[in-house]
């Protein structure tokens, strides 16, 4: 009877193993100030198993579409094709809509990587990052931009602007409001 269960449900058991495994590595490896590269190793799995999420939507989706029509007959497959396609679309801006405010507003990343280890220089390309840019070519998020972009990891310096001392303003922010990040976002999709 344990076997049994633990055969049934061993795809829920390990998610839930490897929940617990990252949540203990997550904490353990907090104080070692693991620098750039180190965290890019360590997130290296989580990465493809996204990428491969996402290969897999699109096909997923036309396919399901594809399938619901052929089983209806003409008459109904017209309109029902028609409410499809415009719900799959009304679906689509709604979602995007939505993550593009979730993303002005939580600033998703914004202070993860401020306590990095960055030297400020260029460090070159070793063979472990070719060989993973090889392996997430091979698992690309769109399959259509895979046909003309290859990812690749690039290493460069970044500008931080640190607060000084100085009594700062209130009124002004350094950051673009939220009204302002949407409204240059639109600019960049027309």
């Amino acid at each position: 009877s344990v076997q049994s269960f633990l055969k049934k449900n061993a795809f829920v058991l390990l998610t839930i193993f490897a929940v617990i495994l990252g949540i203990i590595l997550g904490f353990t490896l907090r104080p070692y100030k693991l620098s750039y590269r180190e965290i890019k190793y360590f997130s290296f799995p989580g990465e493809l198993l996204m990428r491969m999420l996402q290969m897999l939507v699109l096909p997923l989706i036309v396919s399901s579409l594809v399938s619901g029509m052929a089983a209806l007959d003409s008459k109904a497959s017209g309109k029902m094709g028609i409410r499809a396609v415009v719900f799959y679309m009304v679906t689509t801006v709604i979602a995007v809509f939505i993550g593009i405010v979730m993303v002005m507003i939580i600033h998703p990343g914004k202070g993860s990587k401020v306590d990095l280890h960055r030297e400020g220089k260029i460090e070159q390309v070793q063979a472990a990052d070719a060989f993973m840019d090889l392996i997430r070519n091979m698992f690309p998020p769109n399959l259509v931009e895979a046909c003309f972009k290859q990812y690749k990891t690039n290493y460069g310096t970044r500008k931080v602007m640190i607060p000084t001392s100085s009594p700062i303003n209130l009124t002004t922010s350094t950051e673009p409001s939220m009204m302002d990040n949407i409204t240059e976002t639109f600019k960049q999709l027309q």
